[in-house]
């Protein structure tokens, strides 16, 4: 038997106790590739669907994405196989590749590909943590990285349990595969989820540096 989905089942039966019930499954994490087989991806469809990559186009999509997650991948490919097909043209120079990230990734068909990321946090997490989700993930988003200093004003706001409350965010945010910890704070682990986010819900959004603490 096989159980497949991008939601951590592990955090959801954490959440209800109920951990011990997967005690028999062995996990399989599909990872973010190398940039190597990335590369090699691209170079594959671009073969088999007559794209032509112009010099230093593959490593350029690769950087736009910031993590070399299969679906991601793919995704941008397809992108620009139909922008190509559109243009009459299958010659892609790293200018269509920028244009197509912009207009296309982060367009109304990257959100219909990308609302996922922002459902399955009400899912696990519950519509009383999304806010609290939501302000730190787009404070992440905005200004690069999520300071100690941001954590603790956004924490302010939460009226009881803060300590449990923001282990159990990062935690799934962590598992989940949206932030990782470095030396400055967290950060966004893929650069799309990043310029994806802040396009969603940076367009108002002050930093808490920014904000008056009454």
């Amino acid at each position: 038997m096989v159980i497949t989905g991008s939601i951590g089942l592990a955090p959801i039966l954490r959440q209800i106790g109920l951990s011990a019930t997967i005690n028999q499954l062995k996990p399989f994490e599909l990872k973010p590739w190398e940039e190597q087989i990335a590369v090699g991806c691209l170079e594959a469809l671009a073969n088999n669907y007559g794209i032509i990559f112009k010099e230093g186009v593959c490593e350029l999509m690769i950087k736009k994405l910031g993590c070399n997650i299969p679906h991601h991948v793919q995704l941008y490919f397809d992108s620009i196989y139909e922008y190509c097909i559109m243009l009459n043209s299958m010659h892609c120079s790293k200018e269509i590749a920028k244009k197509v990230y912009k207009e296309s990734m982060l367009s109304t068909k990257g959100h219909a590909e990308l609302n996922h990321y922002e459902e399955r946090i009400k899912m696990v997490l519950g519509k009383e943590l999304f806010p609290f989700t939501l302000d730190i993930l787009t404070e992440t988003a905005v200004t690069g990285y999520l300071s100690k200093e941001a954590m603790d004003f956004y924490c302010n706001e939460i009226e009881s349990g803060k300590d449990e409350v923001l282990r159990k965010v990062l935690s799934l945010l962590e598992h989940d595969g949206y932030l990782k910890h470095e030396k400055k704070g967290y950060v966004f682990i893929s650069k799309l989820l990043q310029d994806w986010w802040k396009g969603s819900f940076g367009t108002y959004f002050i930093p808490a540096a920014k904000r008056r603490i009454k």
